[in-house]
This record gives C-alpha cells, sequence and structure tokens, in this order.
C-alpha cells in the first residue's frame, strides 16, 4: 500500500483463479501463489523490529493506532493497523502478532506449496478416500464450491491440472495444445470434490485431481487476522494480505477506513476510493502479470512488481504522521507491442485458456474477504455482463455485495460497470492524463522504536 493523496489508504488490489498459482519466468505469471509457510517462529522473531510499532503518540486514555507488517504471508506483503482505546502498547503488540500468527498458521493448512498441508494432504489420499480437514479449509471449500456452482463453472478450485499444464508447456516457451487441454480438462470440476460438512472431510473422486483454495485463500488470511485482532480487543482495524483488504471499526477520528483502488492501465493513478465499514474489499485484474497475443506469434510480458513489494500503509490517528511500512511502488514497465491484446494470468476452468479483453478490472466489496477475494475472480471470468448478474444474486439475497467492473472493448476503450448500490456513491477515474499530487513524506519513527 502507498499513502494516498487524499489521505485515503491505496491498494494494488490484484490477484487470480484459484486455479492459478505462481509460475514465475512462464508464459503464464499467476499469481495466487501460496508457497510453503513460515514456522511460527517467524512471527515471534518480527515482533520487535521496526515494522512491529505503535502509530503517532497519543495522550493518556485516548485511542492509539499500532501497526505490524511481514514480508511473506501467503505469497505476498501483510500489513496490519489497529486501534486501541484506550492506549495499550502491551496488549496491541500481543494483539498484532497474534493476528500475524493465526495469518501464517492458517497458511500453514491450505497452501499448496507446503507438503505438510492439509491441501497437499487431500491430493495425496487414494479417489474417494474422506480427509479430515480444518475448519478454515472446510469453510475456503464450501466457499469455493458455492462459486463454482453459482458461476456456471466459471471459478473451479480444481482447476489445478490446468495449472500443471501452463507450467509444462511454459518451460518450452508455447502455449498447450487444444488436444492437452482437453486432457488436462478432464481431470477439472468441482462436481468431483466431495465434501461431507458433518465430518468435515474432503475426497477427490477422480483419479489425478486437485485443487487449489489460492483464489479464496489471501481474503481468508485477512479475515482469520482481523477475527483475531478484533477478539483481542482492538476497537478498529485493517489487515490487507496481497492486496485483499478486510477492516471493522474505524479509524481514532471517527472516519471509515479508506482504500484507493489502481487505474487497470496507469498503476501509479487511481481510479476511485473505497470506504469500508466492518467488510472486505478485492480486486482482479489482468495488469500484475499476464502475456500479449498477436496472430501469427506472442509476446510475453510479466508485471514487474510483487504485491510483497511497492506497498506502504498509513494509519490516520493521534494527529501525527503516517508511519512507513515498505518501500514506494516501483514502475511497471512494459515491452513496447504493435496491436496485440492482453491475455490476463486467469484461466477460464469452461475453456482452458486465459482470459483476453472483458472485464479487465473487477473490485468487489463484501461482508467477509474471503467471499470478496473468490467473486472477484469469477466475475472476472464471466466478464461485465454475466458478472454483474452472479453479483445481482448476491443481492436479491440481502447480502451487502457490490462490484466495479472495468471493461476493455476491442478497440482498447475501458468503460466502467457499476453495482446499483456505488452508483451515487462512488466516482471513478479512467482519465490517465490527470496528474495527482505527489504524498507528502512520512515522519521518521520515533528512537528506539
Amino acid at each position: 500500500m502507498i499513502p494516498s493523496r487524499d489521505g485515503a489508504l491505496s491498494a494494488t488490489l490484484v490477484f487470480a483463479l484459484a486455479a492459478v498459482g505462481l509460475v514465475a519466468g512462464l508464459i503464464l505469471g499467476l499469481r495466487k501463489g501460496l508457497p510453503a509457510a513460515k514456522a511460527p517462529a517467524a512471527a515471534a522473531a518480527a515482533e520487535h523490529s521496526p515494522a512491529s510499532r505503535p502509530g503517532p503518540s497519543s495522550e493518556a486514555g485516548e485511542a492509539r493506532v499500532y501497526q505490524r507488517t511481514h514480508d511473506l504471508v501467503m505469497g505476498s506483503g501483510y500489513h496490519s493497523t489497529a486501534v486501541f482505546a484506550p492506549a495499550d502498547d502491551v496488549k496491541a503488540r500481543a494483539a498484532l502478532a497474534g493476528a500475524l500468527q493465526a495469518a501464517l498458521d492458517c497458511e500453514k493448512r491450505i497452501s499448496k506449496y507446503d507438503p505438510e498441508s492439509e491441501v497437499r494432504r487431500v491430493w495425496a489420499a487414494g479417489p474417494g478416500d474422506p480427509v479430515q480437514v480444518s475448519a478454515d479449509t472446510f469453510r475456503a471449500l464450501e466457499l469455493s464450491v458455492d462459486l463454482w456452482k453459482r458461476s456456471g463453472g466459471a471459478f473451479d478450485c480444481t482447476v489445478q491440472p490446468l495449472i500443471d499444464l501452463y507450467k509444462f508447456t511454459g518451460r518450452e516457451e508455447r502455449m498447450p495444445t487444444d488436444a492437452e487441454i482437453a486432457a488436462a480438462r478432464a481431470k477439472v470440476g468441482s462436481d468431483k470434490l466431495l465434501l461431507d460438512p458433518e465430518k468435515r472431510t474432503v475426497a477427490l473422486a477422480a483419479p489425478g485431481m486437485k485443487f487449489d483454495l489460492g483464489a479464496v485463500g489471501q481474503g481468508l488470511g485477512a479475515d482469520v487476522a482481523c477475527e483475531a485482532l478484533r477478539k483481542a480487543g482492538a476497537t478498529g482495524a485493517l489487515v490487507e494480505i496481497g492486496g485483499e483488504v478486510r477492516a471493522f471499526g474505524h479509524k481514532p477520528d471517527g472516519s471509515p477506513w479508506r482504500i484507493e483502488v489502481v487505474h487497470p492501465r496507469a498503476l501509479d493513478r487511481r481510479m476511485a476510493v473505497v470506504e469500508l465499514d466492518g467488510n472486505a474489499v478485492s480486486t482482479s485484474g489482468d495488469y500484475e502479470k499476464y502475456f500479449l497475443t498477436k496472430e501469427g506469434g506472442r509476446q510475453r510480458e510479466e508485471g514487474r512488481r510483487k504485491k510483497a513489494e511497492g506497498r506502504r500503509q498509513e494509519a490516520e490517528g493521534g494527529g501525527g504522521a503516517p508511519s512507513p511500512l515498505a518501500p514506494p511502488p516501483s514502475t511497471l514497465h512494459l515491452q513496447p507491442s504493435p496491436g496485440p491484446r492482453r491475455a490476463s494470468h486467469i484461466i477460464d476452468p469452461r475453456t482452458g485458456k486465459p482470459l483476453v479483453g472483458g472485464a479487465v478490472s473487477v473490485t468487489i466489496i463484501a461482508p467477509d474477504c474471503a467471499l470478496a477475494d473468490g467473486l472477484a475472480t469469477a466475475v472476472s471470468v464471466l466478464g461485465p455482463v454475466e458478472g454483474m448478474k452472479l453479483v445481482e444474486s448476491y443481492r436479491a439475497e440481502g447480502k451487502a455485495v457490490e462490484a466495479l467492473i472495468v471493461e476493455e472493448t476491442a478497440e482498447g476503450k475501458l468503460m466502467p460497470h457499476l453495482s446499483p448500490g456505488l452508483k451515487d456513491k462512488l466516482e471513478v477515474d479512467l482519465d490517465v492524463s490527470v496528474q495527482y499530487p505527489a504524498p507528502a513524506p512520512a515522519a521518521a519513527p520515533a528512537a528506539g522504536e
């Protein structure tokens, strides 16, 4: 995150399908990978680092802002801000450490890269053999299956065989053939994912099946950490993992948490500012990792920014200046290319191929971050029209779900689509010619912090 120009929190809110893991240096750069979890000691070791410090000082009895950061949680940077009233340094530090550990524990359970994770234990089981999993893992699976049903298969957490295929062909610098895609798709389908809510078990019905919880994982991690802060007594908090943001309460002055959403074609520009009030926001886009397609050939490009980099979080409270948590974002350098269209890092499970055009940026506001995370991917695959219908299905059930969908036409024009609840509240600026003033420099931390 970076300090916004008007006191908001800015997030480069991007992510990919649960089916899409991190494939560095391949044709498909896939964002949602969850690398092997750090040991619990990693969280404790960072507890007294400069990134774990109180915000600006305040008078005794007043609310105080505390912050905590970690370099790598679920493949991305982790940032948390908590408000405690009255200020209590010992209690706040313990709460922030506990919230971070909760996110790391969640990663340990759902990471497909950790051979000891619950996900890998299910992969290793024989077809039809049930494996009992934790409440967090089962929650992620139930949400994923529900999204699969609601989206008509546009969201599918069992798409891992397609990821494996693209990793293999990526090493050969080629796209998979139709026959290879068809063979991989035969192992895909959440209808073959067998869940037993009473026993909290999961089984894979077909040989060669695998699932990936990456498209809801970072959102789930933010939910878990935010809930830990609530239980620890924070009066307000904001947690961000890889751009997935969950918040509750308010800043010390009573104002809401504000999040900037970046322009999908100019990452140093904001296109909207979202206010959070006990809910979450997530954005999926084609602008972090992608490749270009063109008739007769292709030119690969990858966003050179990791989510763990280029973020700075600002917590306003106590009348002081923001505390720096990370370096400012680096510039995204794109190779010049005449005419090719951008293909997303998000795979459509129904076709086995990456998305091209359509919804290039999808921002979802939802009651919890895991839902926002998964919905942003589903809507990206469905496109503006069908995607908005999916959002409306939640609204019809009384769920506070909103969407900002940015469509790119064949001519390269960007068109915003807003759900009814945002049309009169959210101002969207897609003009890349606007020059915003640079944020004020952050104050240096006090001695000893």
